[in-house]
């Protein structure tokens, strides 16, 4: 079964430079595991609050967001909430 998951994020650097490292760092480990980023955008309010939607088999989003192939990633943001 796919399952949506919603998260957002505290990012400690720019949006733009954000979206180009989780663009380029993380879409072939993505790719790999089916996972599909539906929307990513920031706060309009906060520049360090970001939301990102994606879709896949129900708990692969769980496993990726806590893999060890995740944790580069964790440098530039911190998941504040998922569901």
């Amino acid at each position: 079964m796919t399952e949506t998951t919603v998260c957002t994020l505290h990012i400690n650097i720019p949006f733009d430079e954000w979206l180009n490292k989780y663009d380029k760092d993380e879409a072939p480990v993505r790719t790999k595991k089916n996972i599909k980023v539906l929307y990513r955008g920031v706060s309009k309010d906060n520049p360090h609050k970001a939301i990102m939607i994606a879709q896949a088999v129900e708990g692969v989003i769980d496993k990726h967001i806590f893999s060890e192939i995740f944790l580069p990633l964790k440098k530039w943001c911190r998941y504040d909430y998922c569901s």
